[in-house]
C-alpha cells in the first residue's frame, strides 16, 4: 500500500508493504488446481443428448462448457443488475436536484 502523502512532493518516499497476493488470489489459484484435477480425472466419453442432437463427448468437455455457460450467465446478470442500480441512482440524484431547486 502506498503512503497517504502527496506523491508530487520530491521529499516524500512512498513505502509499500505486503506481497500483493490477497486471499482471493490464493482461493482462485486453489480453485483452478481443483478444476484441473477434476478435468484430468474425467476423460471418459459419455452419451450427450440435447433436443435431437446426440453425441459421445468426453466428460471434461461437458464440464468446461457448463462452467463457461455459468460464467457468461453470471456476467450478464451482473451487468443487468449494475445497469438497473445505476439508473435508479441517477433517477434519485436527479429527483434530489429537482427538489433542491424548488
Amino acid at each position: 500500500m502506498a503512503s497517504k502523502q502527496d506523491s508530487n512532493d520530491p521529499d516524500v518516499v512512498n513505502r509499500y508493504t505486503g506481497t500483493g497476493v490477497t486471499g482471493t488470489v490464493i482461493l482462485l489459484a486453489l480453485l483452478a488446481v481443483a478444476v484441473v484435477i477434476l478435468l484430468a480425472q474425467n476423460t471418459e466419453n459419455v452419451p450427450f443428448t440435447f433436443v435431437t442432437f446426440e453425441a459421445d463427448v468426453p466428460l471434461y468437455v461437458l464440464f468446461l462448457v457448463t462452467a463457461l455457460g455459468a460464467s457468461l450467465m453470471t456476467v450478464l446478470a451482473s451487468a443487468i443488475w449494475r445497469r438497473r442500480r445505476r439508473r435508479t441512482r441517477n433517477e434519485r440524484e436527479e429527483l434530489e436536484r429537482l427538489r433542491q431547486r424548488s
